[in-house]
């Protein structure tokens, strides 16, 4: 199997999850790039990002709670694979959020530029 297809395997449900709000943030985002001075969608920008990073967040708190629970409730010879998948969930997660929240970022910044009237700072000599 692919690597990044045994990562969204291991990462369950939160990596599709966060998928598709990364598809759903890129269309405002997009539409802001192309209307810069027609429309001003920032606000929707800057919210689907933290949105993003709150569902990665739920992600890495649901796998690292199904690795805890695992060492609580599993006979001890379940435990490392039960620990091992609860710890896959989280890194996966929190690296796929990594991934799809730094564009973002940077898309974000630009459009925000592009809307805005921003005048540059000039320091006094």
């Amino acid at each position: 199997m692919m690597p990044i297809a045994q990562a969204f395997s291991d990462g369950g449900p939160f990596m599709i999850i966060l998928l598709l709000a990364a598809v759903l943030h890129a269309i405002p985002t997009i539409v802001q790039l192309f209307t810069a001075r027609k429309a001003d969608f920032t606000p929707y920008l800057w919210g689907g990002l933290a949105g993003i990073v709150l569902l990665g967040a739920l992600g890495c708190m649901l796998g690292f709670s199904q690795a805890m629970s695992a060492v609580a409730s599993a006979p001890p010879d379940m435990q490392a694979m039960l620990m091992a998948k609860g710890f896959a969930i989280l890194l996966n997660v929190s690296i796929l959020t990594t991934v799809l929240v730094l564009p973002g970022l940077l898309f974000a910044g630009i459009a925000t530029c592009l809307t805005r009237n921003l005048t540059p700072v000039r320091l006094k000599d």
